[in-house]
């Protein structure tokens, strides 16, 4: 039932993310990759927050599990992060490509710190 869950969960998270990502970039018209970024973030906050539940035993294994690997394993992506980041650098768009890698570094960090407290 975990497995079953987990992936109706990263399901769900995929679509999320190809929605989020669409309409982000729709409405912005700069090369940096702001989708993702923002993705990134929410998920790393969304993470923190499930884990800060999970280890003050607010939620159990079983939820953290569906929403941490599922949801939010499927919802962020780390590949893409990576991707995109090379491509700003081949592009010669090294101020966006440094902002990009550091960025979103920073800010991930601080947000799943800033979920995990709030959890």
């Amino acid at each position: 039932m975990l497995i079953l869950l987990t992936g109706i969960a990263g399901s769900i998270g995929a679509c999320l993310r190809y929605l989020t990502d669409r309409t982000i970039s729709n409405k912005t018209s700069a090369s940096f990759p702001m989708g993702t970024f923002a993705i990134n973030a929410t998920g790393s906050f969304f993470l923190g927050i499930i884990e800060g539940l999970s280890s003050g035993h607010h939620i159990g294994n079983f939820t953290a599990t569906i929403l941490g690997t599922g949801f939010c394993g499927a919802f962020t992506t780390f590949s893409t992060y990576m991707y995109e980041t090379f491509n700003l650098f081949s592009s010669k768009s090294y101020l966006q490509g440094t902002l990009n890698l550091v960025g979103t570094t920073i800010v991930c960090l601080s947000f799943a710190g800033l979920g995990l407290y709030l959890g």
